[in-house]
């Protein structure tokens, strides 16, 4: 795991899964018809993989999402996956995605849409309100939206990008800004 700049992270700290085999172009010999992105991907023989994890003390690896998917708030780093997964604990809830929208100071703020089950119609306050226990302050949605279907590629993944492309529309739930307080430091 290394942090932004190539160096190697400590346990317990968000990092970038990187890859080498022992004997260099073992294993991968880079992506299909694109040497652009293979570059991208090799730097000191690392092959970095664009996944965020953590290793705990005991050398367990957690996925918590892809770089390009994090969502940047308050000078945090939001894996959408958090999100969704708080969201999914919701029996209402059948598909949820997460993912940023401009917020102030260049930085984002936390959007989600979802897709609920038949017969099942909470509102959108309620569904903040499900999800705020279990997540930081900073990771609650500020505008949500229900959906009858996500956007997906032929592969049944959620295009993201035209979410964001959206940006806010007639239909977003905003709940204004986080409503539990950012935590004081300590001995303050």
């Amino acid at each position: 795991m290394f942090d932004e700049y190539d160096r190697p992270v400590p346990a317990d700290v968000e990092g970038e899964l990187v890859l080498r085999p022992e004997r260099p172009f073992i294993g991968q010999a880079g992506y299909w018809r694109s040497p652009e992105a293979t570059v991208q991907a090799s730097r000191n023989l690392w092959f970095h993989t664009g996944d965020v994890v953590t290793r705990d003390q005991d050398g367990w690896y957690y996925y918590r999402g892809r770089q390009k998917d994090m969502i940047r708030v308050s000078g945090e780093n939001v894996a959408p996956i958090l999100v969704e997964t708080a969201l999914l604990r919701h029996p209402a809830v059948e598909e949820a995605a997460a993912y940023g929208l401009p917020g102030d100071l260049g930085e984002e703020v936390v959007a989600v849409a979802v897709v609920l089950r038949d017969g099942s119609a909470p509102t959108m306050a309620e569904l903040r309100r499900f999800v705020e226990p279990d997540l930081p302050y900073f990771a609650v949605p500020r505008y949500m939206m229900a959906l009858s279907q996500l956007p997906k590629t032929q592969t049944s993944k959620v295009v993201k990008a035209e979410l964001k492309a959206r940006g806010i529309i007639a239909g977003h739930w905003d709940g204004g800004q986080p409503i539990r307080a950012q935590p004081e430091a300590e001995g303050t």
